[in-house]
């Protein structure tokens, strides 16, 4: 695994440093979330459970909380946003 500044380097690059989430218009990513947190177990540092996300989706992530359907939107959102942009190998097979 690279170091977690290459890491984090490499997420924003897959994502082109965009947020996934198709409501915000793909804005801007300032930050590197975890989706399934680490008080479950997660293996939360894992590139698939990571994805750069902007401040205003950030924040409504934590205000609704990481239930279950909220990770799974979020992961499918992923998908579809990094298929599209020709990301998603490179997502789930870090080098």
């Amino acid at each position: 695994m690279l170091n977690e500044t290459s890491e984090r380097e490499a997420l924003f690059r897959i994502f082109r440093h965009r947020c996934p989430n198709p409501a915000c218009h793909h804005s801007r990513a300032t930050a590197i979330h975890e989706l399934e947190p680490r008080s479950r177990g997660a293996k939360s540092m894992e590139r698939t459970n990571r994805t750069p996300i902007c401040g205003p989706c950030h924040n409504e992530f934590h205000s609704k909380g990481a239930s279950t359907a909220l990770v799974l939107e979020w992961k499918n959102m992923i998908q579809d946003y990094l298929e599209r942009i020709g990301g998603w190998d490179e997502y789930n097979n870090p080098g």
